[in-house]
C-alpha cells in the first residue's frame, strides 16, 4: 500500500452572514426562469390569496432528514434548487425558493442530523468540456437564507462529505477541508491523480466518518482511497485498492464498516479494508447509490432496491416505484424501520413499509407544460397534465384539497420518454392525443378514456422532441405534430385520426405552437421564432403572416377573425390575421398560452413566464385590455391553462410549483 503525508495550505471561507450573490465574483447569479413570487410559500388547503395548489405531488430530489424529528422532511430539487419543507411527513409542503440561482444542478444536499437548521448544498455547472464551476452553500436557518462557502470556476467543487462540523469538498485538483462548519478552509492536494475531465458523476464518491475520508476515484483505475486525519495538520492518505479486483464507482462508510459498488457487485468490509466480502451480486444490472444509516445498508439498480437491516449480513430485494426507472436515494424516516423513503428527481418521492407497496409523497414541484380537461370512460371530467417527462391525470379537483387528492395518477412509458404534448378531441372528450420524444424518435399515442390508458399510433424515426401537437378544433380527425429532424423542421399530419400519415417540410425557423381555425379544417396557424405562419391547405404549405416572434397563437373559438399571437408581447387581430395591434407591450417575458373561457364570452386568460412579466392575466373585453390575476401563485412563471367544464375553476400549470386553481366568480 502506498502511504504519504499531505502538506496543507490555509484558505479563508466566505463570511457566513453575507448573501451568496454578493460573494461570488466573475459569475452572474441572476435569477433564473423560476421567478417564484414568495420566498416562503405555504402549500396548504386554505390559501390566503385564492390560488391553491392541487398537485400533482410528483417530484423528488435530495432528501434531508432529522433523526430526532421524524415528521420533518426537507427535499431539495435537482434544477433549479427549490427547497420544500414538511412538518407532517409530506401531508403539507412549504416552499422556500431562496437558493441563489446558478443554472447548475444539485450535486449534494445534507441536513445536519444534530441541528436541522444547518444545511449544506453543493451545485455544479458545466462551463466547458471537462470543466465545472461549483458552489458550496450553507444555511443556518433551515433554508431562509444561504451563504456561499466556496465558489470555484474551474476546479469544482464536485463532491461533498459532512460529518459534524467537518466539511470536505473535493475538486478537480484539490480537497478543501473545514473543521468549523465551513467558516474557514484549508486546501490540500489530492493524493490520487488528476482526472482527464471532471464530470461530477456518480454522486457518492466521498464518505466521511469521524476524521477519516473515504474516496472512490475515477483515476487512476477507479480505486478506493482513505485519507486518515483529514481534519488534522498532517493527513495521511492510503490507497486501499480494488475489492475483488473490480473497478469501484461509489462508497458509503460508517463507524462499523464501509461498502463499495463495483459493477454488478456490492462489497463490504468491517476492518478498514484489510478484508472484503461480497454482499450483493446482481447479474442483470449495475449497482449504484450505496447508503448507510445506522445498521441499515441500501443499494439500488434500475429495477430493485437491496436493503439490509443487519450491517450487510443479509439483504432483501425490494421493488422500485416505477419498474425500470430506479431511485436515486433511500432513507429510513427518523431511523424508524417501519417507514422508508425512496426518492428520485423525476420518478418522485415515495414511502414504503414493506419494499413492495409504495405511497407517493412527492413535492408539488412539477412543471405542468400542458393542461387540458377530458372525460373518462364513465363520463367524469378529468384534468390531464403533461410534465417534463410523464403525464398525470386526476378527477377535476373541485372539492377540498387534501394530501390524497394531490396524488394524481402518473402515466409513464419507456425510460427514454420526455417532453409530452397533449390535445383533446373537440367532438369526443374521452379521446386524448399525446406526442413525446422517445430517444431519437417521436411517438404519437392515443387514449380513449381521458388519458388513463394509451396505445401507440405512430412513430417518427427521425424525430425527437415534438415542438407542438394540434388536434384540429374544426375536424378532430386532423392531427398535426411539429418536430425537428436531422434534415430540418417537419410537420407530420393525419386526416383520418391516425390511420394514415403524411409528412411535409417547413420553412426554416424554431417552432413552438400550432392552432386551428374553429370553422375551417384546412386552416392551420404556426408560431415560430421568425414570425406567425398560416396554412390554408391543411398544413402542407405555410406562408408568413407576421414577422414578429410568436411563441403562442390562439384563434378565438367563437370568432375566427379574432387571432391573438405573441412572444414577448401580445398582439390582437380582428380581421383574421391581416393586421395586428399590440395589446400588451414587450416585456422580459414569454407568452406561453392563451385560452378562451367556454362559459364567459369575451373572457380570455393568458399565461406568461419570465422575469418582467410572469403569471396569469385576464381580459374581459375579448383581448383588448388585460389585468394581472396571478398574485399569490407560489411560482409566478406559468406554462399552461385550463378551465373546468362548468366554468367555476381556472387551472394554471406553473413552472416548478405544480398545478394551481383559482375560483372564478
Amino acid at each position: 500500500m502506498r502511504r504519504n503525508v499531505i502538506a496543507t495550505t490555509r484558505r479563508r471561507g466566505a463570511r457566513p452572514g453575507l448573501r451568496a450573490a454578493a460573494l461570488v465574483t466573475g459569475a452572474a447569479l441572476a435569477l433564473s426562469g423560476t421567478g417564484v413570487a414568495w420566498a416562503d410559500q405555504s402549500v396548504s388547503s386554505k390559501p390566503p390569496t385564492g390560488w391553491e395548489t392541487v398537485g400533482p405531488d410528483s417530484v423528488g430530489g435530495s432528501v434531508g432528514l432529522s433523526p430526532g424529528r421524524p415528521d420533518e422532511l426537507a427535499v431539495m430539487t435537482a434544477s433549479p434548487q427549490l427547497l420544500w419543507l414538511s412538518e407532517d411527513r409530506g401531508a403539507h409542503w412549504r416552499l422556500r425558493d431562496t437558493v441563489p440561482k446558478t443554472y447548475g444542478a444539485t450535486r449534494s444536499f445534507v441536513v445536519d442530523p444534530s441541528d436541522p437548521r444547518r444545511m449544506y448544498l453543493l451545485v455544479a455547472k458545466a462551463v466547458g468540456f471537462g470543466t465545472y464551476e461549483g458552489w458550496l452553500m450553507r444555511s443556518t436557518d433551515r433554508g431562509e437564507t444561504w451563504s456561499t462557502l466556496r465558489h470555484d470556476t474551474q476546479d469544482g467543487p464536485l463532491q461533498l462529505a459532512v460529518s459534524g462540523r467537518t466539511v470536505v469538498a473535493e475538486g478537480l485538483d484539490t480537497i478543501g477541508v473545514s473543521t468549523d462548519g465551513g467558516d474557514s478552509w484549508r486546501d490540500i492536494p489530492r493524493p490520487w491523480e488528476r482526472e482527464g475531465m471532471a464530470a461530477p458523476l456518480p454522486k457518492r464518491m466521498l464518505s466521511l466518518v469521524g476524521d477519516d475520508l473515504y474516496a472512490a476515484t475515477t483515476a487512476p483505475g477507479q480505486d478506493l482511497w482513505v485519507v486518515r486525519g483529514i481534519g488534522g495538520a498532517h493527513p495521511v492518505p492510503e490507497r486501499l485498492g480494488q475489492p475483488g479486483r473490480q473497478t469501484i464507482t461509489e462508497v458509503a462508510a460508517s463507524r462499523w464498516g464501509l461498502v463499495v459498488t463495483a459493477g454488478h457487485a456490492l462489497y463490504g468490509t468491517t476492518d478498514r479494508g484489510r478484508s472484503w466480502r461480497l454482499l450483493v451480486a446482481d447479474k442483470a444490472a449495475n449497482l449504484y447509490g450505496p447508503q448507510i444509516f445506522g445498521d441499515d445498508v441500501f443499494v439500488t439498480t434500475s429495477d430493485a432496491v437491496y436493503a439490509s437491516r443487519d450491517r450487510g449480513r443479509t439483504f432483501a430485494r425490494w421493488n422500485v416505484p416505477i419498474p425500470g426507472q430506479g431511485v436515486g436515494e433511500v432513507a429510513p424516516v427518523g431511523g424508524a424501520r417501519g417507514t422508508t423513503l425512496v426518492s428520485d428527481p423525476y420518478v418522485g418521492l415515495y414511502s414504503t413499509t414493506n419494499g413492495r407497496d409504495y405511497r407517493p409523497v412527492g413535492v408539488p414541484s412539477e412543471t405542468a407544460t400542458n393542461l387540458l380537461t377530458a372525460r373518462d370512460r364513465r363520463g367524469r371530467e378529468v384534468l390531464v397534465s403533461a410534465g417534463v417527462q410523464d403525464l398525470f391525470h386526476t378527477p377535476v379537483p373541485t372539492g377540498e384539497v387534501t394530501a390524497a387528492t394531490r396524488r394524481w395518477t402518473r402515466v409513464t412509458s419507456d425510460a427514454l420518454h420526455s417532453s409530452p404534448k397533449i390535445g383533446v378531441s373537440s367532438r369526443d372528450p374521452r379521446r386524448v392525443w399525446r406526442a413525446e420524444e422517445n430517444g431519437q424518435a417521436t411517438g404519437v399515442y392515443r387514449s380513449d378514456d381521458g388519458g388513463a390508458t394509451w396505445t401507440r399510433n405512430s412513430v417518427v424515426a427521425d424525430g425527437g422532441n415534438p415542438a407542438a401537437l394540434l388536434v384540429h378544433p374544426a375536424d378532430p380527425r386532423r392531427l398535426f405534430v411539429v418536430y425537428a429532424s436531422v434534415d430540418g423542421w417537419r410537420i407530420r399530419g393525419s386526416d383520418d385520426e391516425g390511420a394514415t400519415w403524411w409528412t411535409a417540410g417547413l420553412p426554416d425557423a424554431a417552432y413552438s405552437s400550432l392552432a386551428g381555425d374553429p370553422r375551417d379544417p384546412r386552416r392551420v396557424w404556426a408560431g415560430t421564432s421568425s414570425g406567425l405562419l398560416r396554412s390554408d391547405d391543411g398544413g402542407r404549405t405555410f406562408t408568413t403572416v407576421a414577422e414578429d416572434r410568436t411563441s403562442h397563437v390562439l384563434v378565438d373559438p367563437r370568432d375566427p377573425r379574432r387571432v391573438l399571437a405573441g412572444g414577448s408581447d401580445l398582439r390582437l387581430s380582428t380581421d383574421g390575421g391581416a393586421t395586428f395591434r399590440t395589446v400588451q407591450p414587450a416585456a422580459d417575458g414569454n407568452l406561453e398560452r392563451v385560452i378562451a373561457d367556454p362559459r364567459r364570452p369575451g373572457t380570455l386568460y393568458a399565461a406568461w413566464s419570465g422575469e418582467g412579466r410572469a403569471g396569469v392575466w385576464r381580459s374581459d373585453d375579448a383581448g383588448r385590455t388585460w389585468r394581472d390575476i396571478g398574485a399569490g401563485l407560489p411560482s409566478a412563471p406559468t406554462s399552461s391553462l385550463a378551465t373546468s367544464g362548468d366554468g367555476r375553476w381556472l387551472f394554471a400549470g406553473t413552472n416548478y410549483a405544480g398545478v394551481q386553481r383559482l375560483p372564478l366568480g
